[in-house]
Parts: structure tokens; sequence; C-alpha cells
């Protein structure tokens, strides 16, 4: 059963959260590379704000890297001794339906920027969202470790410092708990973005097979009625994996869906830990490894956990995560 989050019906929120339960990583409305930042890049400190991310800093990039916007003072480079997994087709051109957006029609056409498939599309539920990759997703991850972790939690007063003197987004306060730190992407040429907003149980839109038009050329909708939709034309992130730090968990519709958020609730509650840490990628590994379904990760985030209930890991000095060492080394093996 599908269940919208509440105050979650901006466009850019419904396309993140009904895409996020696929496990392929969070999923950036806007992910158009602004010029002053270029693409989103492994090591990229920064947050969300109307499904964009703004970076503030790299954190694995030298303090004079042509890629830095805002490096906070006290800035410290993370070396890491291990290098990104990379995958050319990690995700197949095409639509990318969410749970409750079915295909009812496909015929081939000839289009000239990719995903040459036309096909019409129909929401069963209140909300819905699908994306449509011109060419396949080429992914690259690095391997989560406890360096990794240990360094977020000694720098991550310095990266807030530097989204407050940064002035960059359109939101007036970046909380610590905003900051992300991104391990991993996901990236297109060519795509577009749609997402059924509001109550748009058994509309139907139409694709035309070709990403090189408009919006309103490629796409139809029946009922009289647009979904909120966006298409770009260049090389981009369609979606990224960030870690993410401790969270009061309050949310308004003024906050990117987080699902992380409850990871980090989960494990304040549940340990004697002082600060928690969590990655999108510690609730993919979870649902992953109990279900082979399409859309593994579930409605009720809080509800999974406190069922499934996993272990908290705690450091001597506080820090609580989900993750362990011994899991990611076994699974960057079996990758």
């Amino acid at each position: 059963m599908e269940a919208p989050v509440e105050g979650f019906d901006c466009h850019w929120n419904v396309y993140a959260q009904q895409l996020f339960r696929r496990g392929l990583g969070y999923p950036l409305w806007d992910p158009e590379p602004r010029v002053e930042e270029g693409e989103v890049l492994i090591g990229d400190v920064g947050y969300l704000d109307e499904g964009r991310f703004y970076r503030i800093c790299n954190a694995m990039r030298d303090a004079n890297d042509s890629t830095q916007i805002c490096v906070p003072p006290g800035f410290k480079k993370l070396d890491l001794r291990s290098t990104p997994r990379a995958e050319a087709t990690a995700v197949p051109e095409g639509p990318l339906f969410s749970q409750t957006v079915h295909r009812v029609m496909e015929k081939g056409t000839v289009g000239s920027h990719g995903a040459n498939v036309a096909f019409q599309c129909v929401c069963t539920g209140q909300q819905g969202a699908l994306a449509i990759l011109g060419t396949p997703g080429k992914h690259e991850v690095m391997q989560q470790s406890r360096e990794m972790v240990e360094h977020m939690k000694e720098n991550i007063d310095i990266w807030h410092l530097g989204a407050t003197l940064s002035g960059i987004g359109a939101r007036d306060m970046v909380a610590i708990e905003d900051i992300l730190f991104v391990r991993g992407w996901v990236k297109t040429s060519c795509w577009a973005a749609v997402a059924f907003a509001e109550d748009s149980r058994g509309e139907k839109l139409t694709f035309n097979g070709d990403l090189g038009l408009p919006a309103y050329a490629a796409f139809e909708t029946q009922r009289g009625r647009r979904p909120t939709s966006e298409e770009a034309l260049s090389n981009s992130v369609v979606d990224t994996e960030p870690v993410e730090d401790e969270s009061d968990g309050n949310t308004d519709r003024s906050k990117p869906y987080d699902p992380v958020v409850f990871i980090l609730d989960y494990i304040l509650k549940n340990s004697e830990a002082n600060v928690a840490i969590a990655s999108d990628f510690d609730l993919i590994r979870l649902c992953k490894g109990r279900t082979d379904d399409e859309y593994p990760i579930p409605d009720d985030i809080p509800k999974f956990l406190e069922e499934t209930k996993p272990p908290v890991n705690v450091t001597e000095d506080g820090l609580g995560t989900l993750f362990d060492e011994a899991t990611e080394m076994h699974l960057a093996t079996e990758g």
C-alpha cells in the first residue's frame, strides 16, 4: 500500500521519495550541473535544496583545487587508500518507474536523443514518479570505510561553517544535519524526470520517445492536468549516495525528503551514542539483503528498522553507526 509522506508534496520531494524505493541512491530532481560547480563528484560535501545538490567543498581534493567552492577555515583533506568502483552500465537506458507507475502501452520510434521507445504509463497511486535515461547510467562508488566515517565526525562542524559562509543555494539556513558527503553517483548524459504530485490516481502520461524535445512537446497527459515534469540534456548526476550526520528528525515542507534521518533517529534511540552518522547505503544494504524485489526500500522505514533491529556500533567516543567494516569488505569483494 502506497503511503505518501505527509508534508512532502513538492515535486522534487515526491520524485525523491517515490524513486528512492528502487534502492539506486538518492534521486535528484534537478541534476543539471551549475556552471560554477560542474558535475557532482565523489568526495563532495554539500546539501540538498529543491531537488538540487549544492557543493560546499570537496573533502577528497586539495584546498586549492578548481572544484572547490568555499573551503572553510581548518579544512582537512581526506586521503583514502581505496579507489572508486566503476560500472559503465549500472542502470539500463529507458524508463525507471516508481512502484505506483505502470506502463500500459509501448511502441518503437526513432527518437534523436536516446530512449527511442514511446510509451504510455498510468499512475495508480496518489503520487508517483519516473526517470527516463537516454543513455545507460554509469555508476561510481567509494567503498565505505571507518576512516571515511571518522573523518566526517571530525570535520562536520568545519563543513557546516563552510555552508554558512558560502551563501550558495536558496535556503536561508543550512542545519548541521543537512550536510551530506557524497561517496557515489549514477550519471547519464540525457534524461527526463517526471513527478505525479497531489492526487494523481488514474492519470496517464504519454512519452513520444524523443528526449531532444522540450517537455511540453515530448509528453502528453490525460485527465487535462499535466504532472510536474522537467528534462535536461547534458552530462549530469541522476542520483547520489550521501552520508549524513546527526539529525533531530523534524520535517517540514521547506526541507528535502531525507530517508537517512530515520536511521539516525534509530541509532540515537537504540544506543548510548551521542553522535550518529549514516548513509542511504546502510538502508539499501539492509533492505536488499532481505528481498529481491524491484523496490526493496519499504514505505514505512521506521517500522522496518524497529522490526529488523539492525545492530548499532558505538565507538569509545560515542559515535553510533550501522556501519560494519567486515560486511563492507565482504560486499566489496563480491562486487
